[in-house]
């Protein structure tokens, strides 16, 4: 970072010195929240000062995060009013940040009092998303930390997502102060993705950021936390039987390049995710333009081509060719029983089936 503003960056060890309390906020893990309004000049700010006072981590997160703000400059972040956290390593200092306050539900609170959203509106708000995620990798800033209690709609506005608590990011130009990173699990119970697991060293990828906006994507179509990559079965989110009617009932003609769009965003191997937030606009901007337009031979074929081209469909089609195979050896020993013990017996089989990971065949003889 260059020089600090001094109009931004305060010397002031004590928040309540220099802000009033207007309202008390729903506050996350690593501060309490406040409504305030500055004692000088009335300024109305969202102000999170730090629980966790003799904490050196937390202490650093709080400088991380205001130092975000001050760096990324996006209609999609709060603009940071002033802070305290450059003098985290100075104890008789209590770490603040106060940023621009945005009036308007969480995407979580939003979401609630909605029966159901169409899929042009999920897409304009994961489009903005990604323009201001776009920002962000450009500075070498990361979020790491993407779900609906994050996302502010600003005044209730779903084209204006607002990306909130950069606690858990990651900033190449500050220094790696952090180096029991690798140790620990980073992320939320919205997406749990595999590099940002304790023991990983792939914490540093823009393409979590990428999985997370898929995931808010989804949520906002289907209503339901994605969780995990693959379930038990194997299954990506939007490959479980609960949401396939959902999403193919909303998406309509586009249901084909959404499901695409879908197994590159939550690709297990991160390799086969998007590569950056403008390939993932892109595909986007494909999904609305098939939805507003009648398809034509050719845009289908297309869009099966983009399915069947993607790692989830590849490592699907593995899978159900393995899981036959098995299944036909069954059956080959099932038919050699009555001749190897000489026994008359008719053979019989049934409700045979894959699915995900798993495949069924029952088999019987008759005496």
């Amino acid at each position: 970072m260059g020089p600090l503003d001094s109009e931004i960056w305060v010397d002031c060890r004590q928040w309540s010195d220099r802000w009033s309390v207007e309202e008390n906020l729903h506050g996350g893990g690593q501060g309490s929240a406040y409504r305030v309004r500055r004692k000088t000049d009335k300024q109305l700010a969202f102000l999170k000062a730090i629980k966790a006072k003799r904490d050196p981590e937390r202490r650093r997160r709080f400088f991380r995060e205001a130092a975000t703000y001050d760096t990324v400059r996006a209609n999609g972040l709060p603009h940071l009013i002033e802070s305290n956290a450059n003098f985290h390593d100075k104890p008789g200092y209590v770490p603040y940040v106060a940023t621009s306050f945005i009036e308007g539900p969480t995407l979580q609170e939003w979401r609630d009092a909605q029966q159901t959203v169409a899929l042009p509106v999920a897409i304009s708000t994961t489009q903005a998303l990604l323009k201001t995620l776009r920002m962000c990798h450009v500075e070498d800033v990361l979020h790491r930390d993407i779900k609906p209690d994050n996302i502010i709609m600003k005044e209730g506005d779903p084209l204006q997502p607002i990306l909130l608590d950069f606690g858990l990011s990651f900033h190449a130009l500050q220094p790696a102060e952090l180096e029991t990173e690798d140790r620990q699990e980073l992320g939320n119970r919205f997406l749990r993705l595999p590099e940002l697991s304790a023991g990983s060293s792939r914490k540093r990828d823009p393409r979590s950021d990428l999985s997370f906006a898929a995931g808010i994507c989804f949520f906002m179509l289907t209503g339901r936390f994605p969780y995990v990559l693959q379930d038990a079965e194997g299954r990506l989110p939007h490959q479980r039987s609960e949401v396939l009617e959902v999403l193919h009932d909303t998406a309509g003609s586009s249901s084909t390049r959404l499901l695409s769009f879908f197994d590159r965003g939550f690709a297990p191997q991160i390799a086969d995710r998007f590569f950056d937030a403008d390939e993932m606009l892109k595909c986007t901007h494909k999904i609305i333009g098939q939805f507003h337009v009648a398809s034509t031979p050719n845009d289908d074929l297309s869009a099966i081509r983009e399915i069947f081209d993607t790692s989830a469909t590849r490592q699907q089609y593995s899978t159900h060719s393995r899981i036959s195979e098995a299944l036909d050896q069954c059956r080959r020993v099932h038919e050699s029983i009555p001749e190897d013990l000489k026994v008359p017996m008719s053979i019989s089989q049934t409700a045979c089936s894959i699915e995900g990971n798993v495949g069924r065949n029952t088999l019987w003889w008759t005496i």
